[in-house]
């Protein structure tokens, strides 16, 4: 064990980091006296403590950096096939990462407090709290002080087991990727971009930015405010949901159903979320509600009236999931694949079996963008509630989902029509055409009709009604297309040239 912790945190490296603990408490005590001075008050010993173990900027600019580097170098050193081999599943062998990594885990939690208990040395000493914990003008500038529990030094163990299971989490969920072992190079960009997310997400006043925030789980007075199970709070959810998490993945990875995101899913994703990031950019942040805010992220182009940048993101959060489905189509007919067809008694039905796994795939892109969407909701939204803005996001998923899987039908038609790959191109030029606004003709258009405008009542005090037209229209087009598109690859027989 000393060994496996050499390996990972030497001890010049330790002396390293308790150094910048040691600084931050020497420049915690000097502002604690400055401001005592200037307000004519004074601060006890259990204040210095908590302001400098409990303090957010010294989890996110020195703990969580150094305990990205020292993940990394266990997962050089742990990731390798003769490992991971001695394990079950992938599961097992991430989830034991934290187990392994207790030595430095341990290593700069109790040495970030035990440099907190000796920085008090020299403050007036008392069991409770001090009245400095109930000022609110003083908790306005270390907030650390707050009194959330009966006495500070059960804030003080709390402090140093909920930074120990934020460590723990943060490093499973590091190698949760070195599980990967065909893709070495994302671990250090998954771990860097990870220390980057808790450097800044701790100054951000989003309601879902709060609950990603490492600094919510690290941190007891962090907890009790943004979370409503108390101080306590955060370390419960990192136990109950780690093992619910653990045991579903696991299970899933035994019975073969874990979900495998190919490099086309990717591409998928990551392009439709630039999309959307670019039109929040683009879309100044409501100051009415995250609802609107959603609204205003999602609309594209509205039934009157036309805006180049939302018509073309609309356009391009369609095709691009059909175009990876359909040219899976394509090489399944010009393929090896394309004999496995015609040995079957129905082409239509062939046709249709890989609709059901096109299906699969549609789904999972529209969720994640809907998960995206309220991301970008909750880190834009100014009043804290994000409730119904998931539910928007949940509806406008689920129509998009529809959206892309009338496209990959018209693109399967045209190509069938055509009876060449080109086919699939006029189809691209019809969807165009159609997703541009026009007027109320737009409601039964088979394109453009994921537009959230087109799914919420915009006309009422809320933006909150969802509407169920536009899922209607889609499904009345897949009723007509999926029979028609199953009827002709019975007739060609599946052929193009």
């Amino acid at each position: 064990m000393i060994g496996a912790w050499r390996r990972t945190l030497s001890p010049l490296q330790l002396a390293v980091f308790v150094s910048g603990v040691a600084f931050f408490a020497l420049y915690t005590r000097h502002s604690l006296r400055l401001y005592a001075a200037s307000v004519g008050g004074d601060f006890t010993y259990w204040d210095v403590v908590l302001e400098t173990g409990g303090s957010a900027y010294l989890l996110s600019f020195w703990i969580v950096p150094v305990a990205t580097w020292c993940a990394l170098r266990q997962m050089q050193t742990g990731a390798r096939p003769e490992n991971m081999v001695r394990y079950a599943t992938r599961t097992d062998w991430a989830f034991a990462q934290a187990v392994r990594g207790l030595p430095w885990i341990s290593a700069l939690a109790v040495s970030a407090v035990l440099v907190a208990l000796v920085a008090g040395v020299g403050f007036p000493f008392v069991w409770g709290w001090s009245p400095a914990s109930f000022d609110e003008t003083v908790l306005q500038q270390f907030p650390a002080l707050m009194a959330t529990l009966p006495i500070p030094l059960v804030s003080v163990l709390l402090l140093c087991l909920a930074l120990a299971a934020t460590l723990a989490v943060f490093t499973v969920a590091v190698a949760v990727v070195a599980a990967r072992l065909e893709h070495p190079r994302l671990v250090a960009v998954w771990a860097v971009a990870l220390a980057l997310w808790g450097s800044i997400s701790f100054r951000a006043d989003g309601a879902v930015l709060r609950l990603l925030s490492p600094s919510t789980y690290a941190l007891p007075w962090v907890a009790s405010v943004s979370l409503p199970l108390g101080p306590g709070g955060g370390v419960m959810i990192l136990l109950v949901g780690g093992a619910l998490v653990f045991a579903a993945a696991r299970w899933m990875e035994l019975r073969g159903a874990r979900l495998v995101l190919r490099s086309s899913m990717l591409v998928a994703v990551g392009a439709g979320a630039a999309v959307l990031a670019g039109l929040a950019m683009a879309h100044p942040a409501a100051d009415s509600s995250s609802e609107w805010d959603l609204v205003l992220l999602l609309q594209g182009v509205a039934p009157e009236g036309a805006s180049l940048l939302d018509y073309l993101g609309v356009v391009i959060l369609a095709l691009l999931p059909a175009l990876v489905v359909h040219r899976e189509l394509v090489a399944a007919l010009s393929g090896r694949r394309y004999a496995e067809m015609i040995r079957m008694a129905s082409p239509a039905g062939w046709y249709l079996r890989r609709l059901g796994a096109a299906a699969r795939f549609v789904i999972g892109y529209s969720l994640a963008l809907g998960l995206w969407a309220a991301l970008l909701v909750g880190l834009r939204s100014r009043t804290g509630r994000v409730g119904d803005a998931f539910v928007l996001a949940g509806a406008w998923a689920g129509t998009l989902a529809l959206q892309v899987f009338v496209v990959v039908v018209m693109l399967s038609l045209g190509t069938m029509l055509a009876r060449r790959v080109e086919g699939g191109a006029y189809a691209i030029a019809v969807v165009a055409v159609l997703a541009w606004p026009l007027g109320e003709l737009s409601r039964w258009s088979p394109a453009g009709q994921a537009s959230l405008l087109r799914l919420a009542d915009v006309t009422s005090v809320t933006p909150a009604l969802v509407l169920p037209l536009p899922a209607l229209v889609l499904l009345a087009w897949l009723a007509l297309l999926i029979p028609v598109t199953a009827s002709l690859f019975n007739r060609t027989r599946g052929e193009i040239h």
